[in-house]
């Protein structure tokens, strides 16, 4: 079936759905707040894991701006599920299972994906004021949501595969 043939139709959100979209919406704003927060807080002094001595205050917004765009794209792409690649063939009587599934997994990701920023964002920080609180949290923040990222693809993906 070519990708033309596709129905092309918008699942209607759940519950878990419109959680995970809040919750990105709140990981993103709590971003940008903290992002602004630390930008007016910037005192001149040296980080010891940046190269310059002194970090550019402007450097502060790059995090959540990649993350904004990020998030940006991957909610356009969401809206289109009729463009994605399915591991089983997409007819009239499974689309709307395979979509739902589709953009509930590009959610989730989109949710990992933004809170990986957020970690990112706060150890940049840290290792500019010489202190690091909770660093064992950040690390795993950092480590296990790529991790858990590709466990819930891979879930998804099997969950697509029954949908024949």
């Amino acid at each position: 079936m070519n990708k033309n043939d596709q129905p092309k139709l918008q699942p209607e959100p759940k519950f878990l759905d419109k959680f995970s979209d809040s919750l990105l919406l709140f990981l993103l704003l709590g971003l940008w707040v903290y992002s602004i927060i630390t930008y007016l807080n910037v005192q001149k002094a040296t980080a010891p894991l940046l190269i310059e001595p002194t970090m550019n205050k402007n450097m502060a917004f790059l995090v959540p701006l990649i993350a904004t765009f990020i998030c940006g794209l991957l909610y356009i792409l969401n809206r289109l599920p009729h463009l994605f690649n399915y591991p089983v063939r997409v007819t009239s009587q499974n689309a709307h299972r395979l979509y739902g599934l589709s953009t509930r997994m590009l959610r989730i990701v989109n949710l990992t994906v933004v809170a990986m920023f957020f970690g990112l964002q706060s150890t940049f920080y840290q290792s500019f004021y010489k202190h690091h609180i909770y660093p064992s949290i950040i690390s795993i923040l950092l480590i296990g949501l790529p991790l858990l990222s590709l466990v819930i693809v891979v879930y998804f993906i099997l969950k697509m595969y029954k949908q024949k």
